[in-house]
């Protein structure tokens, strides 16, 4: 039988399950209850960290509003980076504000090992691989993308069609940079690029001289690169998972007739997991039971796929998404380069050599 591209991408997607196992524990706890009308109520007023309205997330939580008939919803969401969401919730252990957040998922077990995650393992969640998700129910691996650039064209008319390409001055003042320690993006951007350049993954000595000397170069944007930025041309374009690029950045522009384009770079790139990151301490136990139980049904996995991610259960658990829910997806031949993760190399480590090998 001959595989679609699609189907072969999907095959090598789960095989980089298997390769995590050296760095994450094993097994699952049984689902735990909660009270749906408790769960009902604290949806009123709530707070989530890194899952912003625009783009990914507002239509992901209308689709969970829709499937358990709630009408009654208002969230609020601090946009944070991973390494701030660990942070706030150990911050805020006396007066928890996030109810949940979206992590790159190296930072879940930070989480774990600072006892920061609500301990429970949601209904349906067999299908996520025991390297993506907690032992005994925490942390748990949501979606996989690609790691690329998100550009204004306009900003930038003969955009960048590689990582070796952002170093050629056309591009002075244009590139926002990369952070590996503070949050997921910046991590795995860093594997992405040493994976590119032909690194070991347990050893990201290519990855630090590129960015060493991409930081020389000049190309690097100091400034934020949030949406307005990025559509003025202040900065010209961003390295982003993939998702997060076009339905946010990429959408943004669009709608406003910006020339825009994502770009998967020519010489490689990483499927790179997210996860979802429930709060121990939150006073919202129940919704945040919920809001997990919710991440793993089919419903959640079409509204991630409308937004451009690929959900979980479509890679690892042979869920078939509707046609119209990735009509829009880049096409199979934009990820030929894209390779599986082999390791994720420890975040202590990794902060260590970025300040001595990067930043001085």
């Amino acid at each position: 039988m001959r595989l679609s591209k699609r189907r072969m991408r999907t095959l090598s997607l789960a095989t980089a399950a298997a390769a995590l196992s050296l760095f994450f524990g094993v097994g699952a706890a049984m689902a735990g209850d909660w009270d749906a009308a408790k769960a009902q109520a604290q949806c009123a007023n709530f707070t989530t960290y890194g899952m912003a309205e625009d783009g990914v997330y507002g239509p992901w939580f209308q689709a969970m509003y829709q499937h358990y008939g709630w009408t009654n919803c208002k969230r609020t969401d601090n946009d944070l980076g991973s390494s701030e969401v660990v942070a706030a919730y150990e911050a805020e252990k006396n007066n928890p504000k996030g109810v949940v957040a979206d992590i790159g998922i190296v930072f879940g077990p930070e989480a774990e090992r600072r006892g920061l995650t609500l301990k429970y393992t949601p209904m349906g969640s067999d299908f996520v691989p025991v390297e993506y998700k907690q032992k005994g129910g925490g942390w748990i691996g949501s979606v996989v993308g690609a790691i690329g650039f998100t550009v204004n064209a306009e900003a930038i008319p003969n955009p960048p069609r590689s990582w070796a390409d952002l170093l050629k001055p056309e591009y002075k003042g244009k590139i926002k940079g990369i952070n590996p320690t503070s949050g997921g993006t910046g991590y795995m951007a860093l594997l992405a690029a040493n994976h590119a350049l032909g690194g070991d993954p347990r050893d990201l000595s290519k990855a630090y001289e590129f960015f060493k000397k991409l930081r020389a170069s000049g190309n690097l944007y100091d400034g934020d690169c949030d949406i307005p930025n990025l559509e003025r041309g202040e900065c010209g374009m961003k390295i982003q998972y993939d998702f997060y690029g076009l339905a946010e950045g990429i959408a943004a522009m669009k709608a406003k007739g910006i020339k825009s384009e994502f770009i998967i770079p020519s010489d490689g790139s990483i499927w790179a997991p997210s996860a979802l990151l429930p709060n121990g301490f939150t006073d919202k136990p129940d919704l945040a039971k919920a809001i997990l139980d919710f991440a793993m049904t089919d419903d959640a996995a079409v509204a991630w796929a409308r937004t451009y991610a690929h959900p979980m259960k479509a890679v690892f658990g042979g869920l078939k998404l509707p046609g119209n829910a990735t009509a829009d997806w880049l096409s199979d031949s934009a990820y030929v380069h894209v390779g599986n993760l082999e390791a994720f190399p420890d975040l202590g480590k990794v902060a260590e050599d970025w300040e001595s090998k990067v930043l001085q």
